[in-house]
């Protein structure tokens, strides 16, 4: 919305360019996320609130079938969106 105000619209773009315009947005995004997740651990961890006491097992994940088939619909998906909005 900053960049529209500014008189920039992204769907005006074609090609490689848009791709370059969504990883200029989508970059400042994660980096602030990344960061505000490290201070929410750091919070956590001064408050001691991450110690382990009432944890009753330790389950480790594995892919199943149906977690591929999430994935692959997920990236139909969103190649189809990119596709149609051109």
């Amino acid at each position: 919305m900053a960049q529209q105000a500014r008189g920039y619209d992204i769907r005006d773009t074609k090609g490689l360019n848009r791709v370059q315009a969504y990883i200029q947005l989508v970059i400042p995004l994660l980096v602030t996320t990344l960061a505000r997740a490290e201070q929410l651990v750091m919070t956590i961890e001064a408050r001691a609130y991450g110690n382990g006491k009432g944890r009753t097992s330790y389950r480790v994940l594995k892919y199943a079938r149906m977690d591929y088939a999430a994935g692959g619909i997920m990236l139909a998906y969103v190649l189809l969106g990119i596709l149609l909005e051109r």
